[in-house]
């Protein structure tokens, strides 16, 4: 019975984060029920229980965004192709960024895959995937993953390492449900990465684009060994 306390203290506790840190959505779409019940025994329950409360809804003036995972399958299969990567099964796109970051959650790992369209860039967690969940730690990480986004993290950098979201929301205006913020001219060829190349453009067509120009950078992050590998 005390551990059953505990498991419901530590999702409270990370729902009251999520709650305090991201606080209301600004704008909502409403999942279908078919989406809700065909993931409802393929992702943890604590997803669902947010695709039930928020929807896949947009964060921050879209800073941070909840995904129907359906949307970004032919993405993330069309990205992968040709890497290490390719042949992952039970992957799936959970959330993303103003700046089309995509996280991706993998079954019984957690969030072992980001990508990185702006970079060009695919983000391993090594620590994450040598993980084996079983469901209850698999539902507790989803809630912890959710309670402790790194709001800092969300945001990009220019090349003076000035953060770009807030000038690029004035500028450019909130992005929408498949936009983001992009670089006009990629910074390998050439482009600056500064705000007066940023323009808002579709998420999925910037990735098709970066992948075609040049195949995308793999960064391995591994923690329990203080490495870090490009």
């Amino acid at each position: 019975m005390a551990l059953l306390n505990e498991e419901f203290e530590d999702q409270e506790y990370f729902r009251d984060m999520f709650r305090k840190e991201i606080g209301k959505p600004d704008s909502v779409y409403e999942p279908d029920k078919e989406i809700i019940n065909k993931y409802k025994n393929i992702l943890p329950k604590e997803l669902i229980y947010y695709w039930e409360t928020y929807g896949f809804a947009s964060f921050m003036d879209g800073l941070y965004w909840l995904t129907n995972p359906d949307e970004y399958k032919e993405l993330v299969k069309d990205y992968l192709e040709g890497t290490q990567f390719e042949n992952r099964k039970d992957i799936y796109v959970i959330a993303r960024s103003a700046f089309g970051e995509l996280f991706i959650w993998e079954s019984k790992k957690g969030n072992t895959l980001s990508l990185l369209s702006m970079m060009n860039m695919i983000f391993l967690s090594a620590d994450a995937d040598r993980e084996n969940f079983n469901k209850e730690e698999d539902n507790f990480e989803m809630n912890r993953f959710m309670g402790i986004q790194d709001l800092g993290s969300l945001d990009q950098d220019d090349a003076s390492s000035k953060p770009l979201f807030q000038r690029a929301l004035k500028k450019l205006g909130k992005v929408e449900q498949n936009e983001m913020y992009g670089y006009k001219l990629s910074h390998f060829l050439g482009g600056k990465e500064s705000i007066r190349n940023l323009e808002k453009m579709d998420l999925f067509n910037h990735y098709s684009i970066q992948k075609q120009l040049k195949e995308p950078t793999i960064s391995i992050s591994d923690m329990e060994n203080n490495t870090i590998t490009y």
